[in-house]
């Protein structure tokens, strides 16, 4: 249960009020109306800008994305609402759209509608935009239909290679390439022990009992794909890898990036944990980690559970990850 606002209505106005006052001389605030944000100050006006946006109730996802060596600027709605295409509008206005936009968003019918009429809105006025859509959500799409999958944690891949190849001043459809290529090489997986409660709402959106568990959960309360008994985390760290390194076809030898994602109310302690046991089972199987992020970087409000998502890397992707970033809302 969310207790810390004041009116649920207002809930995403004055989540960007309070990001505003927090860090003013890094976030730029947009007009009353308008849910969106904009970097202040920006490493080259010359560069590519990519653009992102979704509902609020994701946090760090996706205004925390805005940031040095990352996004230019998000647009958010309300909670696990789409962005109007007049926010998004407003952030391409406000960040460098000389050398073009690429929005980056999730597989949701809704926000690819409003990105779709704010690109138009954009190539009205000369600006040359392109869109990657993500989709890593295994649970949702054989491999075969991989471009189907909604879109979990594993975005946060694609906006730190996309945002990197950006800073190095590469063109549009360069980017464009690499952020499909981050899309195409990775896969995610989220399990559940609980639903999330909305602001406006006295009840959570599912029920669930205290043993059970969601496999293949998503980050706007979607129930799973099936629901079992709870199981040790060892036994959900193999079901995971052992999902995710089928769907990639992963070899032995192969170098991968980790991510551990909590959905809003899981503990530090227990991603951890649930880390520890995927590196084993990806030690057994002689996959190599290259790369581990661990924490909050795309929840659900306060749904306790995970999602692991694993990134097959090569030497571009790996060279992509290590250039440094920075965002006062989260760490790469």
């Amino acid at each position: 249960m969310i207790y810390f606002f004041n009116q649920p209505d207002h809930f995403a106005d004055e989540t960007l009020d309070a990001l505003w006052h927090a860090y003013p001389d890094f976030y730029f605030p947009a007009p009353a109306g308008v849910h969106a944000t904009a970097l202040r100050q920006y490493e080259s006006s010359h560069c590519v800008s990519i653009i992102t946006g979704g509902g609020s109730g994701h946090m760090p996802l996706f205004v925390g994305y805005v940031g040095q060596g990352l996004c230019a600027g998000a647009a958010i709605g309300d909670v696990f609402s789409s962005p109007s295409a007049q926010s998004i509008a407003w952030v391409v206005q406000h960040v460098p759209h000389q050398r073009g936009v690429v929005f980056i968003l999730g597989n949701y019918v809704g926000d690819i509608i409003n990105f779709q009429m704010a690109a138009r809105l954009a190539e009205e006025q000369g600006i040359d935009t392109r869109m990657v859509v993500v989709s890593d959500d295994l649970a949702t799409a054989s491999r075969q239909e991989w471009t189907s999958r909604r879109c979990i944690g594993g975005i946060a891949f694609v906006y730190k290679t996309a945002g990197a190849a950006s800073k190095r001043g590469m063109c549009l459809d360069d980017i464009v390439k690499i952020a499909h290529k981050t899309n195409q090489r990775m896969a995610s997986i989220g399990v559940a022990f609980s639903s999330c409660q909305l602001p406006n709402v006295d009840t959570p959106v599912f029920s669930i009992g205290s043993n059970e568990m969601e496999i293949g959960m998503g980050i706007h309360g979607e129930q799973g794909v099936r629901r079992v008994k709870v199981m040790r985390s060892k036994e959900i760290a193999e079901m995971m890898v052992d999902k995710i390194s089928t769907d990639l076809s992963l070899q032995k030898g192969t170098r991968v990036c980790v991510l551990v994602n909590g959905l809003g109310a899981t503990l530090m302690e227990e991603l951890l944990i649930l880390f520890r046991d995927v590196q084993k089972a990806l030690e057994n199987r002689c996959i190599t980690i290259y790369r581990k992020y661990i924490g909050n970087y795309a929840t659900a409000l306060d749904t306790k559970g995970a999602s692991v998502s694993i990134l097959e890397a090569d030497d571009e992707i790996i060279s992509l990850l290590d250039e440094p970033v920075y965002s006062p809302l989260l760490r790469f």
